[in-house]
């Protein structure tokens, strides 16, 4: 009896063996004649607490409504997901026409082990065929825990760092420095706006321009006769250009100094009127007279005097003008003035003529 039950396990042993082939001849017909593969991947080896992703994998020749399981019917102790961030990707590959859905579920494993993913159940619904389950294959994960020295002291994450001041300047500048910029801007239109009330008020001018220092009649006139003779106009036949800028220079002077119309008058005018005005200097104003009418005759006449009387004349001009201070005007009294002045006794003494001081 024992050993009839042997054999006959031994031969049904024997046609299973035989079977299987054929078993799995029929599955691989099965599948490629219908084009459709599931499949579950993973990092199958990593640290506690590391993010990892559990991927659900259908391809298919013909994009069709797929239904991928609910991991809430698989419960597996230890692991921890995340099924309300689960994400789900469509790609297309062109060359072998295959379409693949891949649904990606975010876990964690806090625990060191090994830990098994069952297989899951796909379900495709086809119009025109009944549905059909597919079923992926199991997978094995191992989970694994840092190495830890326990017999060591316990340390800090990290050492304490000096920070000097200038980093710390650098860090506080990177945080705040658009804040520093806003309030110097702030500050500078402040100060506009009080500088321009400021003016405002006084009625001033905004921008302070430096103004040249003035110089008196008397240095305008000696300035120019520098510049005019450093120009050498007589030297180079220039003779009406030169008397005429000289002439020019003397009368300027005149009406700026003396408040004489000089530039308006007619050198007969002007010799008579620095005669009136000057009598102690008769002598003086006639040279002068003498300067005028040389010029008149050289603009108008074209007369060309000598290279001496060139030197002359702008050595009585300048002598004239050099005198420090300017001459008193002194006017000839009016016969009503004689009347009511009471006559003074005249003094035998010479005038003195005025000096350069």
């Amino acid at each position: 009896m024992f050993m009839y039950r042997f054999i006959l396990n031994i031969a049904l042993f024997l046609s299973m063996l035989l079977c299987l082939p054929l078993l799995q001849v029929q599955v691989q017909a099965q599948n490629t004649h219908t084009g459709k593969s599931v499949f579950v991947y993973c990092d199958t080896s990593f640290q506690i607490g590391d993010p990892m992703h559990l991927n659900l994998c259908y391809s298919s020749s013909k994009l069709e409504h797929i239904e991928f399981p609910s991991l809430s019917d698989y419960p597996i102790e230890g692991i921890e997901l995340f099924p309300e961030a689960a994400t789900l990707d469509t790609s297309f590959d062109k060359k072998q026409n295959l379409y693949t859905l891949i649904l990606s579920y975010p876990f964690s494993i806090y625990t060191a082990g090994n830990y098994t993913i069952p297989p899951l159940t796909f379900r495709l619904a086809s119009a025109k065929d009944s549905n059909h389950l597919l079923y992926s294959d199991s997978l094995i994960l191992h989970v694994y825990a840092p190495e830890v020295d326990t017999t060591a002291d316990i340390k800090d994450i990290h050492s304490t760092l000096d920070v000097s001041r200038k980093e710390i300047i650098k860090e506080y500048w990177q945080k705040y420095g658009y804040l520093i910029w806003i309030l110097l801007a702030l500050a500078a239109v402040t100060v506009a706006v009080i500088y321009l009330l400021g003016k405002y008020k006084k009625n001033e001018p905004i921008l302070f321009v430096p103004h040249k220092p003035i110089l008196s009649p008397q240095q305008q006139a000696l300035k120019k006769l520098k510049e005019l003779k450093a120009k050498k106009l007589w030297q180079q036949n220039l003779i009406k250009e030169y008397y005429t800028e000289l002439t020019d220079i003397f009368r300027s002077y005149l009406e700026t100094e003396y408040h004489i119309p000089a530039v308006e008058m007619t050198s007969y005018e002007l010799s008579c009127e620095l005669l009136r005005k000057y009598p102690n200097h008769q002598k003086e104003m006639e040279e002068l007279s003498i300067v005028l009418q040389t010029s008149d005759l050289v603009k108008f006449a074209k007369n060309l005097p000598l290279a001496n009387e060139h030197e002359n004349c702008f050595a009585k001009i300048l002598h004239f003008i050099e005198q420090e201070p300017p001459m008193i005007v002194q006017t000839l009294p009016t016969n009503k003035d004689l009347s009511e002045t009471p006559a003074k006794p005249v003094s035998n003494q010479p005038e003195n003529h005025p000096t350069k001081a």
